[in-house]
């Protein structure tokens, strides 16, 4: 009988799940502890807007807005119209930008790119899914449109 005492908290050391705190004995109580491990994050950055097919006017501010992973912490923002590159801030803090549109040229080809530093120096960059639209004042021509009968308005 005793020797049927000292190898049952071997067996039930070894076949309770961790999920059980205390394995008892007669005279002892053992903790069992599984090994803790940090969290994975897994480092991203997701442009919101614009993010294609907006039209936006110089002149204008509009927000740019972006989703990350908590472990970013700065962003850097480009606006680019194909060939052309200008960044717009760089270690900028937040999920949202206010950009003034002044001096751009018109173009269909716009989008907005945010890089970032992600865990372990990796660098993670988003830009809008498709082109939007950048439009210059000179460009919207008011339609004009008058009654037919001029004398009851």
């Amino acid at each position: 009988m005793k020797k049927f005492k000292l190898f049952l908290p071997l067996i039930l050391a070894v076949i309770l799940p961790y999920s059980m705190a205390k394995v008892i004995t007669t005279s002892y109580a053992y903790t069992l502890t599984p090994p803790v491990t940090p969290p994975v994050v897994n480092s991203f950055i997701t442009v919101v807007k614009p993010n294609g097919g907006e039209w936006l006017m110089n002149g204008n501010t509009y927000q740019i807005t972006w989703k990350s992973s908590s472990d970013i912490k700065t962003v850097n923002i480009a606006y680019s119209n194909g060939p052309f590159m200008k960044n717009l801030a760089t270690g900028y803090s937040g999920n949202s930008y206010n950009w003034k549109l002044s001096g751009l040229a018109a173009t269909k080809n716009a989008k907005i790119i945010i890089s970032a530093t992600g865990v372990g120096g990796s660098i993670v960059t988003d830009s809008s899914d498709k082109t939007f639209t950048i439009l210059t004042p000179k460009q919207i021509n008011p339609i004009i449109v008058q009654p037919r009968n001029y004398t009851n308005f």
